[in-house]
């Protein structure tokens, strides 16, 4: 079975289900629907060619995005949302001859589609715990469905020493294709600085200095973490081999929210200490270089209702 039929069952439950917001912050009121919330939201990020460190060639590399989420209030003390993620990456190599023998062109794309369900806890006026599991499938085109599996999860609490000040700890465990179960730390922040200023933490591994010159507007600056590490197809260069790519991408964003329903945003910036390893299906190693700096340009469109 290869991942393309299955993918169009779990798109198909994408349809049908949720999402988690991974747009820049922004100050607008949701206003959901009795106790039930949704958002839709799609984007597209084009990262431009970098060159490859110790050897030969270059990547360029284009994604698009679309997120559904459902998120339902069972009590003052209890909400629970549940996710559907699809990202597409599309993997532009020129002359890359020293990644994997005997080809210049290792891999051309990988689709990630996440399921995720979680609740939220609150104990007391200020404190909340939070607990989410998810199953993904990342596969390039062609590669066997069930090897593309893993899932995980988070766990975590928060205290809210204000209104305007949260501080919290989350850790994400997450089994790993053809290597060890990954462990990461999440730390929470939400501070409302003054009216105007914000930070935050914890969204997707990302932080954010944001500034909200009038109601509608937002802008800042942002760090964030990306890691991705997909299945390759099983009849390719390498097969069923397992890619993995890092990044540190560092920019500025502008949100526009027209309205409490809708958000419009764009960001820029540099894709910094990138790196590309590629194991073969047995876990072993067969290719790795770093990236150099490459530009690179965004926007999403979310809805809530």
């Amino acid at each position: 079975m290869t991942t393309r039929p299955a993918l169009v069952a779990l798109l198909s439950l994408a349809a049908a289900a949720s999402g988690q917001d991974s747009s820049p912050v922004q100050n607008a009121e949701t206003k959901p629907l009795a106790n039930t919330s949704f958002s839709l939201s799609f984007g597209g990020t084009w990262i431009g060619e970098a060159d490859l460190d110790e050897s030969p060639g270059s990547l360029g590399i284009a994604r698009a995005a679309a997120r559904f989420g459902v998120g339902h209030k069972l009590s003052e003390m209890i909400s629970l949302h549940f996710g559907a993620d699809l990202d597409y990456s599309v993997y532009d190599f020129s002359d890359a001859t020293g990644l994997v023998a005997g080809t210049d062109d290792p891999f051309d794309d990988a689709t990630t589609v996440t399921l995720s369900l979680g609740a939220d806890f609150k104990s007391g006026e200020r404190n909340t715990w939070f607990v989410t599991g998810f199953a993904r499938s990342a596969g390039e085109s062609g590669a066997e469905f069930d090897k593309t599996i893993t899932g995980g999860g988070i766990v975590g609490f928060s205290h809210s020493f204000s209104d305007d000040f949260t501080l919290g700890i989350g850790v994400l465990v997450s089994s790993e294709l053809e290597d060890d179960v990954y462990v990461i730390p999440v730390p929470i922040i939400r501070w409302n600085i003054n009216e105007r200023w914000s930070l935050n933490s914890g969204d997707r591994a990302n932080v954010q200095l944001a500034y909200a010159p009038s109601d509608r507007w937002t802008i800042g600056a942002e760090v964030s973490w990306d890691r991705r590490r997909f299945r390759l197809d099983d009849e390719g260069p390498l097969p069923s081999g397992v890619v993995e790519e890092r990044h540190v991408p560092v920019g500025v964003f502008a949100v526009f929210t027209p309205n409490p329903n809708i958000e419009l945003a764009a960001r820029v910036g540099a894709h910094l200490g990138s790196e590309i390893k590629i194991d073969d299906d047995n876990g072993d190693r067969v290719g790795k270089d770093d990236l150099e700096s490459a530009l690179y340009a965004g926007f999403d469109v979310r809805f809530r209702f």
